[in-house]
């Protein structure tokens, strides 16, 4: 199977065009833990594919709240990337730009404990900007 430039779930959008940067943008306001098992099986299916070591951009401006269930789920999806793909994803930029998604991506850093490198931005543009200047040195 042969990687495409775009993947799509209820979640987000995955846009490979700039591999190995790998963007990943939320469209959803309130993701359910259904978005989120949604999530994990398509990046799942897209990493199991990767062969080399990637960047991974991710913008979670869509989102303005996430229940409890749904952080769960995701610091545990933080948590089976750690262990399956920690050898090929050399560091997350992460777009927070707003206090509720900061609260909210620490409760996801906390259930995961993950030991994976990660910046937070506030903006997409200043991620990628970072992820562009840095990746020369980390990939």
């Amino acid at each position: 199977m042969q990687l495409k430039n775009h993947y799509h779930c209820n979640f987000c959008d995955f846009d490979l065009d700039e591999f190995p940067i790998i963007k990943v943008t939320t469209n959803v306001h309130e993701p359910s833990v259904e978005d989120i098992y949604g999530y994990q099986i398509l990046k799942r299916e897209i990493f199991d594919q990767i062969k080399q070591e990637v960047v991974f951009i991710f913008d979670t401006t869509s989102i303005k709240w996430m229940g409890s269930e749904a952080r769960i789920a995701l610091g545990e999806g933080v948590k089976h990337s750690e262990k399956h793909y920690s050898g090929i994803i050399k560091k997350a930029y992460m777009v927070i730009p707003n206090l509720v998604a900061n609260i909210l991506f620490k409760g996801v850093i906390l259930v995961s404990n993950t030991k994976l490198k990660y910046s937070v931005h506030k903006t997409y543009s200043e991620a990628y900007t970072t992820a562009k200047e840095e990746l020369s040195v980390l990939v």
